[in-house]
């Protein structure tokens, strides 16, 4: 399940303060959340890399140990 930051932070105003406060404190907790990922960004150096999988006789592959999810998945002839 992939979530945005606007999401995550709306949630948050919801289940924290109600409905009627998401507009008046939407900013700053959005800010928040931008600082919070351009560190966890800075701290896990996450890149995007790439894999060449060979499929078995099955149609399965197996996954890299660095795997955590994916991106895109391209099939090449």
């Amino acid at each position: 399940m992939n979530l945005t930051l606007d999401q995550v932070v709306r949630e948050f105003l919801i289940e924290s303060f109600g409905a009627n406060q998401v507009d008046n404190r939407y900013a700053r907790f959005y800010q928040i959340g931008v600082s919070g990922m351009r560190e966890i960004h800075s701290d896990v150096g996450w890149k995007k890399s790439y894999a060449k999988l060979t499929l078995r006789d099955n149609n399965t592959a197996s996954l890299p140990s660095d795997f955590i999810d994916y991106y895109k998945i391209l099939e090449i002839d």
